[in-house]
């Protein structure tokens, strides 16, 4: 049949230039993917499962099934690859590995010689994160009444539409975080927390944790988390300062009874003292008098 459109084209192209356009437009609309005039309700092909979940790396299984057993074939292309025809059955299964972010894969189907149906496998990779929570600004100590800043960093994460970011103070969900990025690659994200401290904060916990959500029926991934430990303190009280300069005296000054040491011009000092043999002495400036037991 072809070979007759394109001797009937080449014929046509010296007698009507229409007429040849006419019949190359035909020889090429022979050629369409079957998928442009194959509606969704009159596809016979299913797949089960419809969606498949993986790390990759992973070999996930999937099957394709139809309802119509009077067919040409069933094969799947993965990777534009195609799988061998299967002619005898209306059921093709398919080991597929995601070996790569670009992974995919779709059945097909010939219900004749040149009209096809297709089902495209939706293929969902995912990479757990790793995770890195730090405060934003080092402090020894946090003083009550300090603004605190945590951050949390999620690395190399896939889906991210997926992922889903709690903080917790303690054992409370104080904060939630989703991403509305659309990537199939990994990517970083971050999630900021900020905290008043109070007296009571201190030694309480922030926890950060990462985990993506397939869903109640998907894959169920494990929950990454870090915890950061606060240490607060109570602001030091302060008082006015005061000075330590000495006043001026204005009181009246005393006179001292403590006797004020000889001077050349002074009068000599004069002192008694006595011996063990009861000699009494007597001292009178530089000079020594002795007395024997009876005074004079």
């Amino acid at each position: 049949n072809i070979l007759l459109i394109y001797t009937a084209a080449n014929n046509a192209l010296f007698r009507d230039p229409f007429s040849f356009f006419f019949l190359l437009l035909i020889k090429t609309c022979s050629f369409v993917s079957a998928d442009s005039s194959c509606p969704p309700e009159s596809n016979p092909l299913t797949l089960d499962p419809p969606v498949v979940v993986g790390e990759l790396g992973e070999t996930v299984g999937v099957n394709c099934s139809s309802v119509n057993d009077n067919h040409y074939g069933m094969y799947w292309r993965t990777r534009n690859t195609d799988s061998e025809l299967e002619e005898e059955n209306s059921f093709i299964a398919e080991s597929l590995q995601l070996s790569d972010w670009n992974t995919a894969a779709e059945c097909k189907i010939k219900l004749n010689e040149t009209y096809e149906c297709s089902k495209e496998l939706e293929i969902i990779m995912y990479k757990n994160p790793d995770v890195s929570l730090y405060p934003t600004k080092y402090l020894i100590d946090l003083v009550e009444g300090t603004p605190f800043e945590l951050q949390c960093d999620i690395i190399e994460v896939a889906p991210v539409q997926k992922l889903t970011v709690r903080w917790y103070k303690g054992k409370q969900i104080i904060k939630t975080n989703t991403f509305s990025n659309t990537t199939k690659r990994p990517v970083e994200e971050s999630s900021i927390l900020m905290v008043n401290i109070s007296r009571g904060d201190h030694g309480a916990q922030f926890r950060c944790e990462a985990q993506l959500d397939f869903g109640p029926h998907g894959v169920q991934t494990p929950v990454i988390s870090k915890t950061h430990q606060v240490s607060a303190t109570t602001p030091t009280p302060t008082y006015p300062e005061v000075s330590t300069s000495a006043a001026p005296d204005t009181s009246t000054p005393t006179i001292s009874e403590s006797p004020t040491p000889a001077t050349e011009a002074s009068t000599p000092a004069y002192t008694e003292a006595s011996t063990a043999r009861g000699e009494h002495l007597c001292y009178y400036g530089k000079g020594l008098i002795v007395y024997n037991k009876r005074k004079l």
